[in-house]
């Protein structure tokens, strides 16, 4: 039942006054923002086991995802403006938010009014989810996600915290809303990942395609051992795409490599994996020495078959005017080494040039009659 006006002011101020003369109390926690805290959740008064991340650090799509963890798990997310905090002396928050808008209802949820005021404890102590909060980072009249779920030991609408409250923007609000629409959380798969056979000193690349919602996070292990991005190795995961790389492979590369993925909807990681095989690089073969092996040669050696191999002639008549005729296998082909005075392939014509040398040399000595 919706309070009278002046008694919502009044409770205000109260709660103001209260506030304000129990914070020298409160000692420092973590912030909002903090890495630790990225994805923690407690339900039913336990903590629940952090989502694992490979970048850790608190960029807006961290934010994201981890909004959608909290909404996922938590049993009421509704978004609300800042109303009033209280600060008690064990360091409990209670934090006052006006229901804008039910994203994750159940019965009680549903049957608050809109623009009611919603009790949000976060306890620090006791059997309850422990959240350590910077009540400085909540500013009046800002907006959240708030994830908790309700008590029921009080008569106003009153629920125990089981995340922090994340601040409002447009992708955030998305993101929660695609992970809270009606059968839109899916658990992850994988594909892609082959086998690779490849020679010592080549590139090496391993691909592993990421399905489900929310976005999977992503590991890749050799051997069991989980790899971490140094030196010649390195992942890069992009949205929905891992891929390994080795650079420069050695024979120590081998082994059997596995993409293990995850997210809020499947508690257990799934896995697929793939055998690298790396095989010795071949040397080129030296070719084979003609010379002998105590002094280098270029002659060939008398005991091996030369392919310029001759032999006599088959017939005699072949070279004329005295010449010697030989065979040449490789060519098939007869060739005349003519007698001196003679020319030509058969050796069937007389060398003019030494005739005339001839009468040259007995025209300067006066021999010529």
């Amino acid at each position: 039942m919706r309070l009278p006006i002046v008694f919502q002011v009044l409770r205000h101020l109260l709660l103001v006054l209260l506030c304000l003369s129990s914070l020298w109390l409160v000692t420092p926690c973590l912030d909002i923002y903090a890495r630790n805290d990225s994805s923690g959740l407690c339900l039913g008064g336990k903590k629940y086991p952090k989502q694992r991340r490979q970048n850790d650090n608190f960029s807006m799509k961290a934010v994201a995802e981890a909004a959608q963890t909290r909404a996922y798990l938590s049993p009421a997310v509704f978004l609300g403006s800042l109303r009033s905090v209280l600060v008690q002396r064990d360091g409990t928050i209670r934090a006052w938010f006006s229901l804008d808008s039910p994203l994750k209802t159940n019965t009680s949820l549903s049957d608050i009014p809109k623009n009611e005021d919603i009790e949000v404890v976060y306890y620090r102590s006791g059997e309850h989810c422990i959240l350590e909060m910077n009540q400085d980072n909540l500013k009046l009249g800002s907006q959240y996600l708030v994830f908790g779920r309700f008590s029921g030991t009080n008569s106003w609408p009153s629920l125990t915290a089981t995340a922090l409250p994340i601040p409002n923007e447009k992708r955030t609000l998305r993101a929660v809303k695609k992970i809270l629409c009606k059968d839109c959380a899916i658990a992850p798969s994988i594909s892609g990942l082959e086998k690779v056979r490849m020679v010592e000193g080549s590139k090496v690349r391993l691909n592993c395609h990421l399905a489900g919602n929310p976005i999977p996070w992503v590991e890749w292990y050799k051997d069991g051992v989980k790899v971490t991005s140094k030196g010649r190795i390195r992942v890069k995961t992009k949205r929905r795409t891992s891929r390994l790389v080795i650079r420069r492979a050695r024979l120590s590369d081998r082994g059997v490599y596995e993409c293990r993925a995850g997210n809020v909807v499947q508690q257990e990681p799934t896995s697929a994996k793939a055998t690298v095989a790396i095989t010795r690089k071949k040397k080129p073969k030296k070719p084979l020495s003609t010379a002998s092996p105590a002094a280098p040669s270029t002659t060939v050696s008398s005991t091996e078959s030369s392919p310029w191999t001759t032999e006599p002639c088959p017939t005699t008549d072949f070279c004329l005017n005295g010449g010697t005729c030989v065979f040449y296998k490789v060519v098939r082909e007869y060739v005349c080494y003519c007698a001196e005075g003679y020319i030509g392939l058969r050796c069937d014509y007389k060398d003019v040039s030494i005739s005339v040398g001839e009468v040259k040399n007995y025209s300067s000595r006066g021999d010529i009659p």
